[in-house]
């Protein structure tokens, strides 16, 4: 009976040893790189999404697949065509959402109304920072046309003062890059992070001396029972002294954790007249709700798992859930403090510890490394449904010549 019970023992404690042993392996599996193509012009995969809840079906700007991304056909949104732009209104297409439930497609769009602002050419304009608002559009997936054209703001306010804190033609609130990416929430809600200009005592603050000082917040959209129209509410803004970052948080990303929480990730800076010399250290930073998007929490600087610092220049960031539930950070990294925009030479990924917000340090993977003075940023991140991999594709900026790069993750 006691032999009998020992080659139990033994045999409980080397399962044991081999569960803990795969337990160990899955947790430092890393992503690996797959494939990494090159072209001269933008590839399609660039800001592609899927139109349907579990098909293959894409769209990326003006073109669709049906296959999965294997061939693409023009079909030109009817508010792409630029017939909504006109002398006195400019509309940026920044990006688009599927949403679940409601089988419907949203896009929103950065506006400008403004004398002779169409006649302009185009790129960043200063008026922005005081003028900027949201549109968003809905479409049905399987139409070209647009349902609604519809400014957003809060129920009751008018257009000029959309939300707490904004008035338009003093302060703005807009999209600031690709990677401030709407999400559709476990309850349905529809979560778009944006940018906003701040307003002190009725002017323009800007207490960096730099080009923009902003802060983020989350717009939380409903779809009303038509159909054919959101309700929002804002929630608060999330603010930062310029002694941690003199432009403020830029350029917002969000993605809904297991628990329910949500967790934003921001750009920060160095740099301007506060801070000549780039002594203050140039971080992404963090905010934690636990409402829903509703309100949000001090934001900390994002570091590694180990609690070094994990140094990024002023640029766009993303935070991105695969479909096994991982989430990861891709962004701009530095070997040291950063100054300002600058490096950018350097894109790298990172698996995101869901309890601690941190990066898992052994996680993370340099995706491409070039010469400083190239500009690896402006990305787009999916996930192929086909295969499950993860595809990057982005621009390799030098000088003012570009080229694109996809790779592939699995």
């Amino acid at each position: 009976m006691k032999t009998f019970i020992s080659y139990v023992k033994i045999i409980t404690l080397s399962l044991l040893m081999i569960v803990m042993s795969s337990m160990t392996f899955a947790q430092s599996k890393k992503i690996t790189i797959i494939s990494q193509i090159k072209s001269t012009s933008v590839p399609r995969w660039h800001s592609a999404y899927y139109t349907s809840f579990d098909g293959l079906s894409l769209r990326s700007k003006n073109y669709v697949s049906s296959d999965n991304g294997k061939s693409w056909q023009n079909k030109v949104m009817s508010f792409d065509n630029g017939n909504v732009n006109s002398q006195n209104s400019r509309r940026s297409h920044v990006t688009s959402l599927f949403l679940n439930k409601e089988n419907r497609i949203v896009h929103f769009i950065n506006t400008l109304d403004l004398k002779n602002i169409g006649l302009r050419k185009m790129g960043e304009l200063p008026e922005g920072i005081s003028n900027y608002y949201i549109r968003y559009y809905l479409s049905d997936p399987l139409s070209r046309n647009y349902i609604a054209d519809i400014a957003i703001k809060e129920n009751g306010k008018n257009d000029g003062q959309p939300f707490s804190g904004i008035r338009i033609g003093i302060n703005a609130y807009y999209l600031g890059d690709i990677g401030c990416q709407p999400i559709e929430s476990n309850n349905g809600k529809i979560l778009l992070p944006v940018q906003q200009s701040i307003l002190k005592d009725g002017k323009l603050y800007n207490p960096g001396g730099t080009t923009t000082f902003t802060g983020a917040r989350v717009l939380i959209g409903t779809m009303k029972s038509s159909g054919k129209e959101i309700s929002w509410k804002a929630s608060n803004l999330i603010e930062i002294s310029p002694t941690k970052s003199t432009r403020g948080l830029i350029e917002p990303t969000i993605i809904e954790l297991e628990s329910g929480k949500l967790l934003m990730v921001m750009r920060g800076s160095n740099g301007g007249k506060l801070d000549r010399s780039f002594s203050i250290p140039g971080y992404k930073w963090y905010s934690i709700s636990t409402d829903g998007g509703y309100n949000w929490s001090s934001p900390k600087e994002l570091r590694f798992d180990d609690g070094s610092e994990l140094f990024s220049p002023s640029s766009m960031s993303r935070l991105f859930k695969r479909s096994n539930g991982k989430i990861y950070w891709i962004g701009n990294i530095s070997s040291e403090n950063p100054k300002g925009n600058n490096p950018r030479n350097v894109l790298a990924i990172g698996e995101v510890d869901p309890y601690t917000y941190r990066i898992k340090k052994n996680s993370l993977v340099v995706l491409d490394s070039q010469k400083e003075g190239v500009e690896l940023s402006h990305f787009a991140v999916l996930e192929d449904r086909a295969n499950k991999n993860i595809v990057i594709s982005y621009p390799l900026v030098e000088n003012k010549k570009q080229e694109w790069k996809v790779i592939r993750l699995k």
